[in-house]
């Protein structure tokens, strides 16, 4: 069976198509609860204000995406990282009740003429803090659920993908196959990549994330921009004082790993 993978501009647009809905639904519930005499918000809210809080909440959603990866909570280390979205919770629920405050002061004066900032902002506290908590706490669980989902469909598209053993390479005048598990690790160099299988060395014009997608991601991870090695040649993983990180080779050559490929390297090293 052959998966099909979403482009980014389409996980743009479902992102963007269930958040808009979210937001009517919300939007619906709100003016029924007004309707009904359930006052949670003085005046009916319009379309306008609704869009503001809700796609303002949508730029917040980067921030919790990006740091619920930098600070990742799993069943080794959960504590620290547990304290910190916790915090963060907090913080981003104060700063979008002040952006909804604002949007009312702005297109509602009249609301709250009679209050000040400071009592307009406890009334929306009060009446939205629990919602926008809830609310850091799903975008932060789909960002980890979508990340196991995509792991998923990758490893399944990868364990149907047949990939190379071997690659054809210059020696002389002739062309030869090299085995890919002689390789130790690949560097690129512009439109070419060389290529580095014990004491020699082989220099062929093609981009690197091509030969990446016909190398088996088991054996070979990319650990830089530039870099492509076989984890099965990986002797000593280190990580220097000013934290930058890099991985010696069985035959003592030593490469840098940038700092977003880092957590991947460690993990599959860790399977072997």
């Amino acid at each position: 069976m052959q998966i099909r993978q979403l482009s980014v501009r389409q996980l743009w647009g479902i992102t963007l198509g269930v958040w808009t809905t979210v937001a009517l639904f919300h939007y619906i519930q709100f003016y029924l609860e007004h309707i009904a005499g359930s006052h949670h918000f003085p005046g009916v809210l319009t379309l306008g204000e609704f869009a503001i809080d809700y796609y303002s909440w949508g730029l917040i959603a980067f921030g919790v995406v990006w740091l619920g990866h930098k600070c990742r909570i799993g069943p080794e280390h959960w504590r620290v990282p547990v304290l910190v979205h916790a915090v963060a919770c907090v913080t981003v629920a104060l700063l979008h009740i002040g952006i909804i405050t604002t949007t009312l002061a702005i297109l509602k004066p009249h609301v709250f003429s009679e209050l000040g900032y400071s009592d307009r902002y406890a009334y929306v506290l009060i009446r939205l803090f629990y919602f926008e908590c809830l609310t850091y706490v799903a975008v932060l669980g789909l960002s980890y659920g979508f990340e196991h989902y995509v792991n998923k469909v990758v490893a399944a598209s990868n364990e149907e993908r047949a990939y190379t053993s071997q690659l054809p390479v210059k020696m002389g005048n002739s062309t030869v196959l090299l085995k890919a598990s002689q390789i130790d690790w690949l560097q690129a160099a512009d439109n070419y990549v060389n290529i580095y299988a014990g004491m020699q060395s082989f220099l062929i014009r093609e981009k690197l994330h091509v030969l990446e997608h016909k190398l088996d991601p088991k054996v070979f991870q990319r650990i830089h921009r530039s870099i492509i090695v076989n984890i099965s040649q990986v002797k000593e993983i280190g990580r220097g004082r000013n934290g930058s990180h890099s991985i010696q080779l069985q035959n003592g050559k030593t490469l840098p790993v940038s700092r977003r490929r880092w957590e991947r390297v460690q993990r599959y090293i860790a399977y072997l």
